[in-house]
């Protein structure tokens, strides 16, 4: 049996100006559905524009970026439409459905949500709809906090286990 390390990752960047390509590693993505492009919140370029209703995101490979037991920060700029108590998910890779081995970010109960599995931490502050916001879901594993970020505030922060 051989077991195959995926390589370390410091960095991806996908502006998602009307494509999906990474610009650091090749980590492109491949849309699921048809979403459409809009204007990107500093008034030029573009922004990719996702429907949950239709199913619609953008797949990256590989699936998994190591991320596990070391410090992360995710971040993206989501200008939210209509989000409702269900989850609208911003960033997600999962290993297993268990315990620390699921990673996902979203927006759930209109707040922002980060968790790695049955290990998560909410935020307390609602979004605001029809405007930009600038998001992150950081983890420490020195210190081994979970922190959210909204608008560059800490939102909420608590001690947890590292992802794996």
């Amino acid at each position: 049996t051989s077991t195959t390390t995926a390589a370390f990752i410091d960095q991806a960047f996908w502006p998602l100006d009307n494509n999906t390509l990474e610009l650091y590693n090749g980590l492109n993505g491949v849309l699921s559905g048809t979403p459409s492009y809009t204007t990107s919140f500093l008034g030029y370029g573009a922004a990719i524009s996702l429907s949950q209703a239709s199913s619609q995101y953008v797949y990256i490979s590989p699936t998994v970026i190591p991320l596990d037991s070391r410090s992360f920060t995710i971040e993206a700029w989501i200008y939210p439409i209509g989000f409702t108590a269900s989850d609208f998910g911003i960033f997600g890779q999962c290993q297993a459905t268990i315990t620390n081995r699921c990673l996902h970010f979203t927006s759930r109960n209109i707040m922002l949500y980060c968790g790695f599995f049955a290990n998560d931490i909410a935020g307390v502050t609602t979004l605001t709809m029809n405007a930009w916001s600038h998001v992150a879901c950081v983890y420490d594993s020195t210190a081994r906090i979970q922190q959210v970020w909204l608008n560059g505030v800490l939102d909420a922060s608590r001690s947890a286990s590292p992802y794996q």
